[in-house]
C-alpha cells in the first residue's frame, strides 16, 4: 500500500477494499499521529479512522518532511521489554 503526504493531504492506497481505492484525508483532519518505530498509526475523523503507514512504503517526500508536517500531533510509543528479557535481565 502506498502512501502519499503532502502538507495539504494524506492519501492511502487500499488496494483489497470494495470502494474506494484510496483513502484520502487533509491534514488538518489528522488529530494524533501515533509512531511506533517501523510505521505510523494516523488517526483522523471519529472513531476506527486510521491510517496505519509503513515508514518504508512512503512514497512521496521524506521521513524528515513527514514529522515536520505532523511535529506537533507526533506521539512516540516505545517498544515495551518482553516479559523473558525482564526476567533475564534480573537474574
Amino acid at each position: 500500500m502506498n502512501i502519499e503526504i503532502d502538507e495539504t493531504r494524506v492519501r492511502a492506497e487500499r488496494p483489497y477494499h470494495l470502494g474506494t481505492p484510496f483513502v484520502e484525508v487533509s491534514t488538518g483532519e489528522v488529530k494524533k499521529l501515533v509512531d511506533y518505530g517501523k510505521y505510523y498509526y494516523i488517526l483522523y475523523g471519529g472513531v476506527n479512522r486510521a491510517i496505519i503507514c509503513q515508514k518504508d512504503l512512503l512514497v512521496e517526500g521524506t521521513l524528515e518532511e513527514f514529522e515536520k508536517i505532523f511535529a506537533e500531533k507526533i506521539v512516540r510509543k516505545l517498544k515495551k521489554e518482553s516479559r523473558k528479557s525482564k526476567t533475564t535481565s534480573a537474574k
